[in-house]
């Protein structure tokens, strides 16, 4: 008997210990929040990572006191490197490769985009889809890259119709909208950024029907499509997907509320909330990242509107691990953002501060 009750305080106190790291996220991570030198202190200026490579490095940009965007690459060992699209007038980064290539866009001064390639030597190669608008406001993206060096984005025509594209390492760029048979070609599409690509290539993507419902699709290397319902949703929004086709994001319920999902290679949907997110209009819980073991980097709406970060796992390990930032804001669309999660488990993000400024955020095992 007095075995037994040892053991039972013994797996009792290990099972406190465990639910105690579930909540403090400090004592598994190094917390880094980070700004780049010349970042703005103004509402909205500030530091924004997007995405991070499994070397660690993280890519993103920040905008300056007069409200100009710029590109960045943070090294593992935190030497930030800043740069700028040749004859940009604003450069967002939003994706990179474990090699170290960079893509995104950039403005120019008559409000056109352009897509860019960024090589580990800081060398860029600006692109345009061949039937890309040259009027404000329109023009070509680069959203994500995988380590082929195939870029996955998009581009605004000149009627303002947004339709989506794969880049070639050699680059040759196709453009392509979903395709289902008996309907034809579907416009208002578009890839995710950062994870949009898997290292096969595949695509992941959504697209707006004639009524504004939004739907994933999958692109195949063979540029085959598939997609997939969730029952009951009026919307849903995929996010990222990892190197096995898993894809994470939200969908939106008849009563106006984010849930957030997984949907695994083999088609299985699996829904989750934070336990803590109010299920007003336009609240919930969102999946934005999701890395080589299905972890996902997620978020929640609070009841004010602030953002709160957590990552979530299917199978239930570290399930609901929350996180604020120091010097959080509690205001609407202020708090702590994840972005990305990669396969060690590193996280970056945001911390929006109370008076609308974005600080950098990087969580190390």
């Amino acid at each position: 008997m007095k075995r037994v009750s040892i053991l039972l305080l013994a797996l009792c106190t290990c099972f406190a210990l465990a639910t105690w790291l579930q909540a403090q996220p400090q004592s598994r991570y190094k917390v880094i929040e980070f700004d780049v030198l010349g970042a703005g202190t103004g509402a909205y200026q500030g530091t924004t990572p997007y995405c991070i490579n499994d070397a660690g490095e993280v890519v993103g940009w920040y905008v300056d006191s007069n409200n100009v965007a710029h590109g960045f690459v943070r090294a593992p060992d935190g030497d930030i490197t800043t740069f700028d699209a040749p004859n940009s007038a604003g450069t967002i980064v939003y994706g990179n490769n474990s090699r170290g290539w960079i893509t995104g866009s950039y403005v120019d001064a008559q409000g056109v985009n352009h897509g860019f390639l960024r090589e580990v030597d800081g060398r860029i190669t600006t692109f345009d889809a061949p039937d890309a608008g040259a009027g404000a406001g329109q023009g070509t993206f680069g959203n994500s890259i995988n380590a082929a060096g195939e870029i996955v984005g998009g581009y605004y025509d000149a009627n303002g119709q947004s339709h989506s594209l794969v880049r070639s390492p050699e680059g040759k760029i196709t453009e392509f909208d979903p395709y289902w048979p008996g309907i034809g070609p579907v416009a208002n599409s578009g890839t995710c950024a950062c994870q949009g690509i898997t290292p096969a290539g595949a695509v992941a993507g959504s697209y707006k029907d004639p009524e504004g419902v939004v739907h994933p699709f999958m692109r195949a290397p063979d540029g085959t499509f598939t997609t997939f319902k969730i029952p009951g949703s009026l919307g849903i929004y995929p996010d990222a997907i990892d190197a096995e086709g898993a894809i994470t994001g939200a969908y939106f319920e008849p009563a106006e509320v984010y849930r957030g999902y997984v949907r695994t290679p083999d088609g299985k949907i699996i829904k989750f909330d934070d336990p803590n997110a109010p299920h007003g209009m336009y609240q919930g819980t969102f999946g934005s990242g999701i890395n080589a073991w299905e972890e996902v980097a997620a978020d929640y709406f609070d009841a004010n509107f602030a953002f709160h970060a957590f990552i979530w796992n299917p199978n239930g390990s570290r399930r609901l691990t929350n996180f604020e930032c120091r010097n959080a804001g509690t205001g609407s669309y202020q708090g702590t953002i994840f972005n990305m999660n990669n396969s060690r488990g590193a996280i970056q993000g945001n911390c929006v501060d109370q008076n609308n400024v974005y600080h950098g955020l990087l969580l190390v095992p």
